[in-house]
């Protein structure tokens, strides 16, 4: 444990040194990256219900209740740990993440209740109440789900100074398109059920939610009054790679979703709603090894959910990123 705060300890010293101009003496050596994110530790921290330090296990997330916090959403075939090194990102600026972790095969409405009540009890103990809830794929559906208005198990918000800020990255709120299937009932009635059993065998209980026709995605509901901006991070993933053997073969596609499939009116005809859209692949996006994840660290920077690298040291930065993503 010491090893791991002393490793935290010396990346918070970069990241104060990003004011002084000095980033470059700390990216000079190799950053040595700790087992799991710790949350800096204060004088009062407060513990979460439902929320984790981003790593391995499930370690209690101890928030400062008097600094904005982030909490990352990971998407399917994914944990909290796919986030640490983001969550580290976060820590370099000395902006604090926590995880929300969940089983991706269950209902996303039990997912989203299940995020909805940690952010409730999040808001009730920390000052300002300024929260950015950070969703990528799947991650991103039940990020938005759990922030709606008029649900019985949503998020009941009393502090009028309550600020949210959603992010999501590569989410289909159009619906997945490869799951069209499972919503054909004429399929369900010629095959004797049959697809739907497939469906559920694959996808688990949430396979009625994520086809483009189902009521979880025509029906995406109102987001409540707190949330204040939602930034939507498109990914234009055609023709993206994960993984070559040789300078030129693909043999793993970093293209999961279609850009038309992360787009639905009724989301996207919110006047919070901000989109932009890049080019990068599906898990590229939020960063894994040997891809750090520049360009979603360049668009939350520009819309200021993560702190701006000061002029000068943009480069020592870029190096730790690597560094980082190893």
């Amino acid at each position: 444990m010491g090893i791991l705060r002393s490793n935290v300890e010396r990346r918070r010293t970069c990241a104060a040194a990003l004011s002084l101009a000095a980033l470059a003496a700390c990216a000079a050596s190799p950053v040595q990256v700790p087992v799991r994110f710790l949350a800096p530790t204060t004088v009062e921290e407060a513990v979460i219900p439902g929320l984790f330090a981003c790593g391995e296990g499930h370690q209690p997330a101890h928030v400062d209740p008097y600094r904005p916090v982030h909490i990352l959403v990971h998407g399917t075939n994914s944990s909290n740990e796919k986030f640490e090194t983001l969550a580290e990102v976060f820590a370099l600026s000395d902006q604090q993440a926590v995880c929300f972790t969940y089983d991706d095969r269950e209902s996303l409405d039990r997912s989203s209740a299940r995020l909805a009540w940690a952010i409730e009890k999040l808001q009730a103990q920390v000052h300002p109440k300024d929260v950015v809830v950070l969703g990528h794929s799947q991650g991103g559906l039940i990020a938005r789900r759990a922030l709606i208005r008029d649900r019985k198990d949503g998020v009941q918000l009393d502090a009028e100074e309550v600020r949210i800020r959603l992010v999501t990255v590569a989410t289909p709120f159009g619906g997945i398109r490869s799951a069209s299937n499972c919503g054909s009932v004429v399929r369900h009635v010629v095959s004797l059920g049959l697809t739907t059993g497939i469906c559920h065998l694959v996808a688990g209980p949430k396979w009625l939610q994520i086809h483009p026709g189902s009521w979880f995605i025509q029906q995406p509901g109102e987001l409540d009054g707190h949330v204040v901006e939602h930034l939507k991070v498109n990914t234009d993933e055609e023709g993206t790679c994960r993984e070559y053997l040789g300078p030129d073969r693909c043999v793993r596609s970093d293209a999961v979703f279609r850009l038309e499939e992360q787009f639905q009116d009724r989301v996207d005809g919110d006047p919070r709603v901000k989109n932009e859209t890049v080019r990068a692949g599906h898990s590229e996006v939020v960063g894994e090894s040997g891809h750090p994840p520049l360009t979603l660290v360049k668009v939350l920077q520009q819309h200021q959910i993560l702190a701006p690298v000061p002029k000068g040291v943009e480069q020592p930065f870029a190096v730790v990123l690597h560094e980082l993503f190893q």
